[in-house]
């Protein structure tokens, strides 16, 4: 009888094979956890920029790592600008500083960058082995004031409708609040997003182009599961139902 995914034994339980081969292991998140501390430290020392907070994004920040498939993502919050306007036009800059300054410590080689984020590996502790991160400077644009009856995503959403050539930027900006939506799902939630995208990697099917939209999913009746992105879009998957069906059941 053949199994249902890829690595796993005859009569093993989803459980088992879940903890044994799709779930980081302790340490690998230890690692993770040393070279996050280790760049944290180092970007809040940055001469150049005041940082407020550096936030852990990526599926590691929202508790959806897959093991081996799980790199580092950093959201490095700027008090520096107070606009995504100033952001998006010092961008360049920034990640020119950015790069200059992490180039000279020791530990760290650079891999490349987008026009939003540095990509570098940092040497683990150990000295063994090296850790991909990707370093991504935002603002804070989902904080409100005056009584909570200004800014925060309201005003970020009608910013992005208003200024479509921002929209990335902004998207960027407000991973926070994609990050803190998943964290707080259930344990059961989480590890099915690991196995649809453990599956999707696997078997090469292609469900969704972006790990988010597999975040966030709504089982809307019986027969269907739709995906749904951070514009809105739905997409309909009847694969994906297949598996979320294979984790109920099982």
């Amino acid at each position: 009888m053949n199994v249902p995914f890829q690595g796993m034994y005859q009569g093993e339980t989803l459980e088992c094979f879940i903890d044994r081969h799709v779930r980081p292991n302790y340490e690998f998140l230890r690692r993770c956890s040393s070279v996050i501390d280790r760049v944290v430290r180092i970007v809040h020392l940055h001469p150049r920029y005041s940082v407020s907070q550096v936030i852990k994004g990526g599926s590691l920040g929202k508790g959806t790592g897959v093991k081996g498939h799980s790199d580092v993502d950093l959201l490095v919050v700027l008090n520096d600008f107070k606009t995504v306007d100033e952001l998006a036009n010092q961008m360049d800059n920034i990640l020119d500083d950015f790069s200059v300054y992490l180039s000279s410590r020791d530990g760290i080689r650079f891999v490349g960058r987008t026009p939003y984020t540095l990509q570098f590996q940092m040497m683990c502790d150990s000295g063994n082995d090296w850790h991909d991160v990707d370093l991504l400077p935002i603002i804070d644009v989902w904080s409100t004031w005056l009584f909570g009856l200004a800014g925060g995503p309201t005003k970020a959403y009608k910013e992005m409708v208003k200024k479509p050539y921002l929209r990335k930027y902004y998207a960027k900006c407000l991973c926070k609040l994609q990050i803190e939506f998943v964290k707080s799902r259930p344990c059961r939630v989480k590890d099915l997003i690991r196995l649809i995208k453990y599956w999707n990697k696997t078997e090469g099917v292609c469900i969704v182009k972006k790990s988010f939209r597999v975040s966030i999913f709504i089982e809307t009746n019986d027969t269907n599961c739709f995906f749904c992105d951070i514009t809105g879009k739905m997409e309909k998957s009847n694969i994906a139902y297949k598996v979320i069906g294979i984790c109920l059941n099982l």
